[in-house]
């Protein structure tokens, strides 16, 4: 299917060819018009549109993208698979291609950044998720370093933002307070601070 046409290759040929350069009104009504078995989706992970042929598991886009990719000196079709970004269209951002514990994070600390009341445009978004993608990242534990791992200065900010989120959700008042530092907002405050335990007297005892 084209965005711009609305219709798939099949109708758009019956409709160019076949019957004349039907209107879509008229398209949509004519008896020769039926539906048609999708050819399933393309095989691109991050991709949510179909594909164009039988023969060809990729969409249109992605066809031509492999195209290009193919002439490059090291090429890795499987991975390329699993790596490649999705087409864009209007304001969407795909998550396919992420696994599922990625996916909660990703979802759950953009959550928590809206309840903090920043807002996300989803230019900035997208390449966030296609890195991590690319990057094959199971969860955000793993990504220890992510300026020397590539991700842009705002795009760091924001995994550090998630996965500080993501341990708090999963941090507990009793568990806290073993901890030599204390976040605060586990009990309600707002900052950092020493526990009692980490200061020690001059004398050698607490």
């Amino acid at each position: 299917m084209t965005v711009a046409g609305l219709l798939c290759d099949s109708h758009h040929r019956q409709r160019a060819q076949v019957l004349g350069g039907l209107s879509m009104e008229a398209l949509l009504v004519h008896p020769k018009v039926i539906g048609l078995a999708g050819l399933g989706e393309c095989k691109v992970a991050a991709c949510y549109l179909d594909r164009v042929s039988r023969k060809d598991p990729y969409c249109r886009a992605h066809l031509n993208r492999l195209r290009r990719a193919r002439t490059e000196p090291v090429f890795d079709e499987a991975r390329w698979r699993w790596t490649d970004k999705a087409i864009c269209t209007t304001r969407e951002v795909s998550l396919r291609g992420l696994p599922d514990r990625l996916v909660a994070e990703v979802l759950y600390g953009l959550w928590a950044r809206v309840q903090q009341g920043y807002k996300t445009r989803p230019e900035c978004l997208r390449p966030l998720y296609d890195r991590l993608r690319a990057h094959r990242t199971r969860t955000l534990e793993t990504v220890t370093d992510p300026a020397g791992a590539g991700f842009s200065r705002e795009q760091v900010m924001m995994i550090r933002a998630a996965q500080t989120a993501l341990r708090r959700l999963n941090t507990t008042p009793e568990a806290e307070r073993l901890k030599d530092v204390w976040d605060m907002t586990v009990f309600g405050h707002p900052g950092f601070c020493l526990s009692p335990a980490s200061f020690k007297s001059p004398f050698g005892r607490p």
